[in-house]
């Protein structure tokens, strides 16, 4: 990313609204908003007294008034980038935006790339790199959870737990460095074995936030739920009940549906993205046959599963049951998958099924079992109540999720080398090897947390940034 220290300008909110912000940082902002902005009350922006606001117009070098506006100023260091900043509060019509950003642009300033604002808040020290990437994560939030682990991760949440790991590894290096200082004297300053129980501490911490990827990745992009089922088990007719649209095509034509269909719901404080996917059955047909590849595909790679079954396809509970285990063996759904079976077509039987009969089925299943009928719609409130239960309270203002394949990479490459130093402390290793597997198990830290980084790494985090945050 450039970094050049040239004041930047750009439209700093979305389309649509009435009204904009349009943000200049850098040592020039004063002196550029001078040169077109007349107040009303007379005082220039560089004699305005610090975070306060004025009132005037927008004057183009060629005298046109191109809108009344407020702007507000902020002055190093006290700013969201550090520098000093200029924000103008316009109305948002899209030649006002454009007129008054090329005025800008004629006078000086640079047109600022995807993230340059929050870039230049970390490399002026008002936030570190966890915080600047999770300002991105809250834009995108559309869920409470979302918002809620995104500004738990802007505010320290994460800063701190990855503290206190470095803070460890850190003192570890420390003493095997000063061994190495004494080595002549063959001085072992780091008992072997309390050594080996820090590691072993050390790398319990870190699984347990990588394992946490999966639960953080579905919060942040909404958690997928795989609709699966033989053909004409309801499928389509469900996801059309909770989206309250008719999203999915509905024939009683099996394997009418070839490939997947997702869309996404707000239920509570969760995003949910419900996935419609191809009935599972042997066919011939081959186009037919990839939807269902798809379908198992979609089934293993989500964290719910929604097992639809047409209840009046089967008239005794072992049939049920046994029709259960085969799609469950089909789809290859993993035992650690949320998996809920769903007697879908109730509707069509004589009397609703009895909590006995529900009890037997979730029994042999070992499975949550809801009776619906996807068509009436009865039943489904159940299904939402379930569904929201298996996230309820997950995420708190203490939570602390990994939700960036970025992060995890990283720790999982500082697990590997501690795993590595284990295993040089199991087997005698010198010091100096120990040591080495130390830095590396530090610098991957490092390059998480930000206190290492290159051009690539910034280029990579902020390049997903939107233009003027």
């Amino acid at each position: 990313m450039i970094q050049d220290g040239k004041t930047i300008a750009a439209v700093a909110t979305g389309s649509g609204g009435a009204i904009a912000v349009i943000r200049l940082s850098g040592s020039e902002a004063f002196v550029i908003a001078d040169a077109f902005f007349k107040a009303r009350n007379g005082v220039s922006v560089c004699d305005m007294a610090p975070f306060t606001l004025s009132y005037g117009d927008f004057v183009a070098s060629d005298g046109e008034i191109v809108d009344d506006l407020l702007l507000s100023k902020f002055v190093a260091p006290r700013s969201y980038t550090g520098e000093d900043m200029v924000e103008l509060s316009v109305h948002a019509s899209e030649y006002i935006k454009s007129r008054i950003l090329e005025q800008l642009i004629a006078r000086g300033a640079r047109p600022a790339q995807p993230g340059e604002y929050t870039l230049r808040a970390y490399v002026n020290g008002k936030m570190d790199m966890l915080g600047a990437e999770s300002v991105a994560d809250i834009i995108a939030s559309d869920s409470r959870a979302g918002h809620t682990l995104a500004l738990s991760q802007m505010r320290g949440g994460y800063t701190s737990e990855f503290a206190l790991l470095r803070s460890e590894l850190v003192d570890l290096q420390s003493l095997l460095e000063l061994e190495l200082d004494f080595g002549e004297e063959d001085v072992e300053f780091a008992d072997r074995s309390k050594l080996a129980e820090s590691v072993d501490r050390t790398e319990h911490k870190l699984t347990r936030l990588i394992d946490s990827y999966v639960q953080g990745s579905a919060i942040k992009e909404g958690v997928p739920v795989a609709i699966i089922g033989a053909p004409n088990s309801g499928k389509s007719t469900l996801l059309n009940a909770l989206l309250n649209e008719d999203r999915a095509i509905v024939s009683s034509i099996a394997g009418t549906t070839r490939d997947s269909i997702e869309e996404t719901l707000r239920l509570g404080d969760v995003v949910f993205r419900f996935i419609d996917t191809a009935g599972m059955r042997a066919t011939d047909d081959p186009l037919e046959a990839i939807g269902i590849e798809k379908a198992r595909q979609k089934a293993q790679k989500a964290r719910v599963v929604f097992l639809t079954v047409d209840i009046s396809d089967h008239s005794h509970a072992d049939d049920l049951i046994a029709a259960i285990a085969g799609m469950r063996v089909e789809a290859g759904v993993s035992a650690d998958t949320d998996t809920v079976i769903l007697l879908n077509k109730c509707d069509k039987l004589p009397a609703w099924p009895t909590d006995d009969f529900l009890s037997a089925i979730a029994s042999a299943t070992g499975t949550e079992v809801v009776p619906i009928s996807a068509k009436t719609q009865n039943g489904l409130d159940r299904l939402r109540s379930h569904l929201l239960s298996l996230f309820s309270g997950i995420v708190t203002t203490e939570s602390v999720l990994i939700t960036s394949a970025r992060h995890l990479e990283q720790l999982t490459a500082t697990r590997t080398a501690l795993v590595a130093t284990r295993t040089a402390l199991d087997t005698g290793m010198p010091t100096d090897l120990i040591a080495a597997e130390l830095r590396t198990a530090l610098h991957h830290l490092g390059l998480l947390t930000g206190e290492i980084t290159t051009d690539e790494i910034l280029g990579n985090i902020f390049s997903r940034f939107c233009i003027g945050k």
